[in-house]
């Protein structure tokens, strides 16, 4: 169930920062890219931090602040790295670093979306004939 939700969840995320990249890139191509990078280094990050979380589970507890001050670490040196490849971009107005920031929410709202409607659950109500 972690697994499909964490694969629907990168995936709606990828699709959504592909579409508002492509819609973006008429009008600023350097904005778009902001979006991908952005978008891309997000999804990286939630797909570290769910991974990370289902070892937690099984790891001594002795191992758990190391593991947990590690992940963090490894998730703000890719947001370090991706907002400053965006910084370079562009660096007078700043539109590939803003477009960077717009891009990392993306996961945000795409977890809000799979929260508030559980789409990532319909599927497997329906497959085995019960409601939960």
């Amino acid at each position: 169930m972690l697994a499909r939700f964490r694969l629907l969840a990168i995936r709606f995320t990828l699709l959504l920062t592909f579409l508002a990249a492509g819609i973006a890139y008429p009008f600023n191509p350097i904005l778009a890219k902001g979006l991908l990078i952005g978008g891309v280094s997000g999804a990286i990050a939630f797909w570290l931090n769910v991974r990370n979380a289902e070892k937690l589970a099984f790891m001594p507890r002795a191992k758990v602040n190391s593991s947990v001050y590690r992940s963090t670490l490894i998730r703000m040196v890719l947001y370090a790295l991706g907002f400053y490849w965006a910084f370079t971009l562009d660096r007078e107005t700043m539109h590939g670093l803003l477009g960077a920031l717009a891009g990392m929410f993306a996961i945000q709202i795409v977890l809000i979306f799979l929260g508030l409607t559980g789409f990532d659950l319909k599927e497997e109500t329906q497959s085995d004939g019960t409601d939960r």
